[in-house]
């Protein structure tokens, strides 16, 4: 006779089921609330990304307009410098 397949009895899709980190994955990442507090992580950050949508990728934040506040204010709290506004350019 030939058996059907029955996922349950396999130790690989148990392994699976049973795996909180595939059924819960981790959220993404904030930056933490003492990631914009440390000033040698901020100079750190600030030194080797040009623009403030790498800083953000490079902290873990998400881009966008609160973490691009979040990052001057927290150049400003320390004395570095800000990143250039972006000109607009007329239409």
């Amino acid at each position: 006779m030939h058996e059907t397949y029955d996922a349950r009895n396999d130790a690989f899709q148990q392994t699976l089921m049973g795996s909180d980190d595939l059924r819960r994955p981790e959220p993404r990442r904030d930056g933490g609330p003492g990631l914009l507090d440390d000033r040698a992580t901020v100079a750190r950050l600030r030194a080797s990304a040009p623009t403030k949508r790498h800083f953000c990728l490079q902290a873990g934040l998400e881009p966008g307009p609160v973490s691009y506040a979040r990052v001057n204010a927290a150049l400003q709290r320390f004395g570095l410098p800000l990143y250039p506004v972006p000109r607009r350019h007329a239409a």
